[in-house]
């Protein structure tokens, strides 16, 4: 499994809990990030397969990226208007090219890259599809924001979808569609509450339940100052001179993922103008690709004001992309289809750039398995190669006792806890300074019963020290972040 700082600190020991507890009342406190609830981690706990292998794997982003690529292909082939789908497959590398690091691990962001990149595309291939699949067409948004909170926007594309099938008066389909969306949001929000009080953790600003195991206020709040505030920082790092000269002066494949990042961000900064001009030529242009175009736009900008980190909305900027570069294609005075020949060199060239694009990332760490640890290297023929960092160092992890229960506490220079259950990091306030990593120090938390399963909640002196010192606590953060990084906050 590639190396993710995300997944070796929360993500991995949240899919761990999934798989071996129901939902766990209070267990934000322990990790706050447990709170965001993604029921990617969810669905992820039953794939890990851990009862199989010894080791979890998680390979869902990789199936879900190899099934749009089969996708694709399939369409270059039998579609008689094959050069879009080209265009399409162009993409398809160049996001592998900026994630392959997360295609074979726990990732968020990149399961709801791939799936909002998919629902935009296609409806720039075929908008219709709106209308013959619409089950799908408005499932698929609001099950993302139950993966990635920052995708709740582009549940606007639902209202399009509902609106035609009013006009086509088919009720059934619309009372199906709408009793589901609302049971799983259901199931989501209250599986919210038990894990961190909230309906929506970290939005404190909607506090409607009263429970004895809520997340502090104190820590729902520095969460959200922290995302917002890393998000920025990531942001200015991007678009930071030594940043893009660093990616300039990089390896070829580096190169070319900065060039058409700049020049995708240009073209959608740039697309209200083409748009406008296509309205006045008269060009057919189905309404669909209007209205997706709008909430895509709608999706990016919401993110750029919230949390405008590019991992959030790269799924609505390829996308965007995508459909303003094929609105365009289409346009000219061009054919669209391709000899099977030409085809066949084009399909084959992509294969080797794919191949290379994988394999570059593991080279590194399959010779570093093979030169250090040739005991386990053939082993990993037929079971899952363990998280790169933690084969270069064994990770010490102490006892603390937490109520009734033991809870151990890792070492790790960074509080990574990988999967081992139950951990959690040992800094944390009042303790320690909050500066981006564990909000809560241990000693603040006790269990509720004699069982994991019976879960956590902080201590009532500490609920109180918390929630008085919130703006302390936010000021003492603002100002490491200053400190740390020369971008503006």
């Amino acid at each position: 499994m590639s190396d993710s700082f995300d997944a070796d600190l929360y993500h991995i020991q949240n899919i761990r809990w999934n798989e071996e507890f129901s939902a766990v009342p209070g267990l934000a406190n322990l990790e706050d990030r447990f709170g965001f609830n993604s029921n990617y981690l969810l669905i992820s706990a039953l794939f890990s397969f851990r009862f199989l292998f010894g080791e979890a794997v998680y390979t869902l982003q990789s199936l879900l990226f190899l099934l749009i690529m089969l996708w694709v292909v399939y369409n270059i082939i039998a579609s008689k208007k094959n050069v879009p789908y080209l265009l399409l497959l162009f993409f398809l590398i160049i996001i592998l090219m900026g994630g392959e690091t997360f295609l074979d691990n726990s990732s968020t962001d990149s399961v709801s890259l791939l799936c909002i990149f998919y629902y935009i595309s296609k409806t720039a291939l075929k908008p219709a599809w709106l209308h013959r699949q619409p089950l799908l067409a408005i499932l698929l948004p609001i099950t993302m924001v139950t993966y990635k909170l920052s995708s709740i926007i582009f549940c606007l594309i639902c209202l399009y979808v509902l609106y035609y099938l009013v006009k086509q008066k088919r009720y059934k389909v619309i009372g199906f569609t709408v009793v589901f969306s609302f049971l799983l949001m259901s199931f989501w929000f209250t599986r919210n509450v038990i894990v961190s009080g909230y309906l929506i953790y970290p939005l404190n600003q909607i506090d409607l339940f009263n429970v004895d195991w809520k997340v502090p206020q104190a820590v729902a709040v520095l969460q959200q100052t922290h995302i917002y505030n890393f998000a920025r920082f990531m942001f200015f790092r991007y678009y930071d001179f030594d940043m893009v000269m660093q990616d300039l002066n990089g390896t070829r494949i580096e190169q070319l993922y900065r060039l058409f990042n700049v020049f995708i961000h240009l073209l959608i900064v740039l697309s209200p103008l083409w748009f406008i001009y296509s309205y006045f030529k008269g060009m057919r242009i189905h309404r669909g690709v209007y209205q997706i175009y709008l909430v895509s736009v709608l999706s990016i900008i919401f993110g750029l004001i919230t949390a405008p980190d590019f991992r959030f909305i790269n799924g609505f900027v390829f996308g965007c992309s995508f459909l303003i570069l094929y609105t365009i294609v289409v346009s000219l005075p061009i054919g669209f289809s391709l000899s099977l020949g030409a085809r066949r060199i084009l399909l084959a060239a992509f294969a080797l750039v794919f191949a290379f694009v994988v394999f570059k990332e593991k080279r590194l760490l399959v010779s570093y398995t093979y030169d250090n640890h040739k005991e386990q290297f053939f082993s990993f023929i037929y079971k899952p190669m363990p998280f790169a960092r933690k084969m270069e160092v064994d990770i010490v992890y102490d006892a603390r006792k937490v109520g009734n229960l033991t809870i151990y506490t890792t070492r790790e220079v960074n509080g990574r806890t990988y999967d081992f259950l139950p951990s959690t990091n040992p800094m944390g306030l009042p303790e320690y300074p909050f500066e981006g990593y564990k909000i809560q120090h241990i000693e603040t938390i006790d269990s509720r019963g004699e069982t994991l399963q019976d879960g956590f909640k902080t201590k009532p002196m500490f609920v109180d020290s918390l929630n008085r010192n919130i703006e302390i606590y936010k000021d003492q953060y603002i100002r490491f972040y200053k400190q740390a990084q020369p971008y503006p906050l």
